[in-house]
């Protein structure tokens, strides 16, 4: 996770260089039509429900790639995005493994150690599609968000004594896609977002480990 994180930082670092005053690369002329490259990221933390695991910490980062707006009219708007995406679901109770059908499963850790924890990470591309109603420098998004999965993997740590045991297990199976709901209300450049992904959206297939869970996070402009 902390490697993902570096890279992230990197990543902002790099694109907010040109995304200052750059972004938007087509405008119709009576402004109705834009589409922006790299235009806001986020981060927000997940409370998630789940029967088959102890929860101890979720997430999510992401970065907009491109964003189209469509504002054809002064209090109301449309807005499709396309958004690189990060998720973790993290337990200190239960270690998450893949099974012989690369599924995700969960059981308890073993006694005995001074320090535990496992992850799940998923990798996605994100399409929200927003309705937007504008007051002002204010404005309120209503719609729902579509995730095409492309990578998931498990991550295990464990301390005894001085013995720190660090796994890996990579290409979990994942469904194609995933959907969430979203509310958020802006201010100029910085907003506040919640997402509800309910059990139904199946980010991980039958037969995985199973969960719902509602985000709640904030926006920057870049």
């Amino acid at each position: 996770m902390k490697k993902i994180l570096a890279l992230l930082a990197a990543t902002l670092l790099a694109t907010s260089a040109f995304a200052q005053d750059d972004n938007v690369i087509v405008s119709s002329k009576d402004g109705v039509v834009s589409l922006e490259t790299v235009s806001h990221f986020g981060w927000g933390y997940h409370f998630v429900k789940s029967d088959d695991f102890k929860r101890a910490g979720a997430g999510q980062f992401f970065i907009n790639l491109l964003n189209l707006d469509i504002r054809p009219a002064e209090v109301f708007g449309l807005g499709l995005g396309v958004d690189a995406k990060f998720d973790y679901f993290a337990s200190k109770k239960d270690s998450f493994y893949l099974d012989g059908d690369k599924k995700i499963q969960a059981m308890p850790f073993a006694e005995g150690y001074d320090k535990t924890r496992s992850e799940i990470n998923v990798t996605s591309l994100s399409f929200p599609l927003l309705a937007k109603v504008y007051f002002g420098d204010w404005h309120v998004s209503l719609g729902a968000e579509a995730d095409l999965n492309l990578w998931g993997h498990t991550y295990n740590f464990t301390k005894e004594a001085n013995v720190r045991t660090r796994v890996t297990e990579r290409k979990a199976k994942l469904e194609t896609f995933s959907y969430g709901l979203i509310a958020a209300i802006q201010h100029n450049d910085f907003g506040i977002f919640c997402k509800y992904y309910p059990k139904s959206s199946k980010i991980l297939p039958d037969g995985s480990v199973d969960f719902s869970y509602w985000t709640l996070g904030l926006a920057f402009g870049l």
